[in-house]
């Protein structure tokens, strides 16, 4: 008995990665060979339909089939060209997730953002890219550059997990996303300096210091 089952679960597991290897590298390979395979299945149930419902003709039967078929046709496009939106929309976005913030509590005066800002800023909040970049003005003591422990602090606050344990990869993309959103006092931002100024940031995060930046953007986004 132990044999005939494993021999059963043998053949199954076969017949499994049969159709698996079927439809990932055949029919959903590409656009084209999902669509045409959709197009075909439409095709079967319309000759089915054709052939077996009552009709006053034969060219009633015809005129039912190509009907059924383009309009399957234009279902089929339309769905497709909204996933393939959905897709490119998605790949433009920053893979970052934010915190559900109220955004009537946010405290713009303290984020020194113009009406401008404001609406960039929100797009920023909602993964996407800005259209003008943000001036991000929170000054260094040396009042000359704006600072950068400061962006990094207010990041800490509204992202889901944080940023202290980025890996590389999204650390990569998170500095590029900083100097493609954001002037530090008007000036762009100098990529280079950003990993040994995240470092900093990093080493500090427990500190006073850190602790005091982390408590100011709470306040300033009113997170709890």
């Amino acid at each position: 008995m132990d044999k005939l089952i494993k021999n059963i679960a043998q053949l199954w597991c076969s017949l499994d990665d049969s159709i698996d290897n079927f439809f990932n590298r055949r029919i959903l390979r590409t656009h084209n060979s999902t669509f045409l395979f959709l197009i075909s299945m439409l095709g079967i149930v319309a000759i089915s339909i054709a052939f077996f419902a009552e009709f006053n003709s034969v060219f009633y039967r015809f005129l039912f089939f190509f009907a059924y078929i383009f309009m399957g046709f234009i279902g089929l496009t339309i769905v497709g060209a909204y996933h393939e939106k959905k897709r490119i929309k998605n790949k433009r976005l920053y893979p970052f997730l934010y915190r559900t913030l109220k955004i009537g509590n946010i405290n713009y005066d303290a984020l020194k953002l113009n009406d401008d800002e404001k609406i960039d800023f929100h797009l920023l909040l909602n993964r996407r890219k800005v259209q003008n970049k943000i001036n991000f003005q929170e000054n260094n003591k040396s009042k000359d550059s704006a600072n950068h422990r400061m962006l990094f602090s207010m990041f800490h606050v509204i992202l889901e997990d944080g940023i202290e344990n980025l890996t590389d990869v999204h650390k990569k993309v998170f500095f590029e996303m900083l100097e493609d959103s954001f002037l530090m006092n008007g000036k762009t931002i100098n990529y280079k300096t950003l990993k040994s100024s995240f470092s900093g940031w990093k080493g500090d995060l427990s500190s006073d210091k850190g602790k005091g930046y982390i408590k100011y953007w709470k306040s300033v986004f009113d997170i709890a």
